[in-house]
């Protein structure tokens, strides 16, 4: 006598909720954080912050968001997000218009490293910013580039090709 049984509301009931609550994982939002994009053109050593850029919401994990305080090591066009590869502290930072020199670079050295280049013959002394640092043995010096103002590059690469240019990394 199926008519005289009762109708199994509770079952329904849970059966659509468990339903419900499946559709509701598939279709739900992302969740989203808000990543600074620049809204003007940021130029290298330029300080990033609320003056030029604007948040726009992103999903989680898209971007890793930038340190505060952080300055431009490479220029960014306007629009784009602001990533960590392109962000570093003032040290990254090298003024505009200096040339990068290869040279042999002390052991121990990082990037952003103050240095003092100092040419063998004249005894004239340079400072510069390490750039970048080749892979090294850490026995021994590697090849790495320095940046260093505009009316000395010349003289400092015409040393350097000679080996001539010794290189004195500040204590940090």
């Amino acid at each position: 006598m199926i008519w005289l049984q009762s109708i199994p509301w509770a079952k329904w009931l849970s059966v659509g909720v468990l339903v419900a609550f499946a559709l509701w994982l598939e279709v739900r939002p992302a969740p989203v954080v808000d990543h600074p994009f620049a809204s003007v053109e940021i130029a290298v050593g330029e300080l990033i912050g609320p003056h030029n850029t604007q948040a726009k919401s992103v999903p989680v994990g898209l971007f890793e968001p930038p340190p505060d305080g952080s300055y431009a090591t490479s220029p960014v066009p306007a629009g784009a997000p602001i990533l960590v590869e392109q962000t570093g502290d003032e040290r990254f930072v090298f003024p505009e218009g200096w040339w990068i020199v290869s040279v042999d670079i002390p052991v121990g050295s990082q990037v952003g490293d103050r240095v003092r280049l100092v040419m063998l013959d004249s005894g004239q002394a340079v400072d510069g910013i390490i750039s970048s640092i080749g892979s090294s043995d850490g026995f021994s010096t590697s090849s790495g580039g320095i940046a260093v103002e505009p009316g000395m590059a010349t003289e400092v690469a015409a040393e350097a090709a000679n080996g001539r240019v010794a290189v004195l990394v500040a204590t940090r």
